[in-house]
C-alpha cells in the first residue's frame, strides 16, 4: 500500500514587503533606553508626521524624487539581501499613486552619532537589488556623502543613478 504523506502547510510568502514591516507611531511605545531606542522613536515620530501632514511629507520626499501621492511609512523593516543576511533599516517610505509605488528606505542617527558609510551602502545595494527607489539618510551630520562601491558582479544590473548614494536631508 502507498504511503500518503500529509500536506505540510506551505508558508505563504507576503505579497508585500510592507505586510511584515511596522508602521510607524507618532507616539511609540519603545522604552527610553539607549542610543538605538532614542533612534526609533526619533524615527516613528517623524515617519507618523510624514503620513499624517501630507503637506510636509511630499515636500521633504520631493528633495529625494518622491512623487505626490499617498504616503506610507514603516520603522524598522527587514530586507533580507542577496546573501541571506537580514539587515535592519530604520525605516522606509512607501509612496503610492494609481497603481505605482515609489520606495524608499531610511537611515536615521541621532544625536551626535555618525552615519556609517558601510551600513548606508549596503543599503544601496539592497534597494538597488529590489527594485526600491532610494535611500535617505537623516542626522546632524552637515554633510554625508557615501558613493557607492563598484560591484564584482556580473549578475547585477548597473544601478540607477538615483541610487548611486543616499539622499541626505
Amino acid at each position: 500500500m502507498a504511503q500518503v504523506k500529509p500536506k505540510s502547510p506551505a508558508a505563504k510568502s507576503p505579497a508585500k514587503p510592507e505586510d511584515l514591516w511596522h508602521e510607524a507611531r507618532l507616539i511609540p511605545t519603545t522604552s527610553i533606553g539607549g542610543q538605538a531606542d532614542q533612534e526609533q522613536r526619533a524615527t516613528s515620530a517623524l515617519l507618523a508626521v510624514l503620513r499624517g501632514v501630507p503637506e510636509f511629507g511630499r515636500a521633504l520626499l520631493a528633495e529625494a524624487g518622491a512623487p505626490a501621492g499617498r504616503i506610507r511609512t514603516y520603522i524598522e523593516v527587514q530586507v533580507p539581501d542577496d546573501i541571506g543576511k537580514v539587515p535592519r533599516p530604520d525605516g522606509a517610505v512607501i509612496v503610492e499613486w494609481g497603481k505605482k509605488r515609489w520606495i524608499a528606505l531610511l537611515e536615521v542617527k541621532t544625536g551626535g552619532v555618525p552615519l556609517v558609510a558601510d551600513q548606508v551602502n549596503a543599503y544601496l545595494d539592497i534597494a538597488h537589488v529590489r527594485g526600491y527607489d532610494a535611500v535617505l539618510t537623516i542626522s546632524n551630520q552637515s554633510h554625508f556623502s557615501s558613493q557607492r562601491r563598484s560591484s564584482t558582479s556580473s549578475i547585477k544590473p548597473a544601478r540607477p543613478s538615483s541610487l548611486n548614494r543616499p539622499t541626505h536631508l
